[in-house]
């Protein structure tokens, strides 16, 4: 099942509640997409693994032990430099998109504490690992995007660091108070639109996948046009999707 924004929202609570004050220890390139982090936790190793593959990105422990090449690769070199020996601070998804952010202390030559901050971004062909200085710029990310690539958000060394652009979505936690309110969140706009159409156009961090899931618990058929629901239709909606988001 692809990472949705929800599922990235959870993982990074889960990630950040194990790794959170953890020291780098080690850092491999094991592959040209992949970053294996050894953060010590107390008296413990633990192995983060961090990948930009087009056709697998993703971001989880692992017990795997990954074959560390002779000659590191210069974006490898890098995180070294900076991350070697940091604390992370802790690991954060911002609102419920498919990115996740690193942040760690580190102490500088001068012997000052600064932050760096590590970002995955899970965008299928789009993702990237980027790795930003003290003041939000990017040191160099393990894949360029120049404008000939995209005019809209490049992502090259000495750029300042910008945010994908949002989504005009519901954010699921505000969506979650309408619900538990009563308040009315389908739009007469979608009515056209099949409920998992529907579900998949609204919400922000919603997977194909997991609106058909919604539906399903519903009790509903994801073929329904949003016009074609009645009350009870929509209170088995309603009901399916608050006790997922307050799960």
């Amino acid at each position: 099942m692809p990472l949705d924004g929800v599922t990235a929202r959870f993982l990074s609570i889960e990630l950040n509640e194990t790794l959170s004050d953890a020291r780098v220890d080690r850092i491999y390139q094991p592959e040209r997409y992949d970053i294996l982090l050894v953060l010590r936790c107390g008296n413990q190793n633990r192995r983060l693994l961090l990948s930009a593959n087009p056709a697998a990105p993703r971001l989880h422990l692992t017990d795997a032990d990954r074959e560390n090449p002779g000659s590191p690769p210069m974006f490898c070199m890098l995180l070294r430099k900076h991350l070697l020996g940091a604390r992370l601070i802790d690991l954060t998804s911002p609102g419920f998109e498919r990115l996740f952010i690193l942040r760690f202390s580190q102490i500088n030559e001068l012997g000052d504490a600064v932050e760096k901050r590590l970002i995955i971004e899970i965008m299928g062909r789009h993702s990237n690992m980027i790795l930003l200085n003290e003041d939000g710029r990017i040191h160099d990310a393990i894949q360029h995007v120049d404008d000939s690539i995209s005019r809209v958000r490049e992502i090259m060394p000495a750029r300042p660091y910008q945010l994908p652009p949002q989504q005009d979505k519901r954010d699921p936690l505000g969506l979650r108070d309408d619900l538990r309110q009563g308040i009315p969140w389908l739009s007469p706009a979608f009515s056209a639109k099949t409920l998992s159409g529907a579900l998949l156009a609204v919400i922000q961090g919603f997977s194909p996948q997991l609106c058909q899931a919604v539906i399903h618990n519903a009790g509903l058929d994801e073929r329904l046009r949003v016009a074609q629901l009645d009350d009870t239709a929509h209170s088995r909606l309603n009901r399916a999707l608050l006790l997922l988001l307050d799960g």
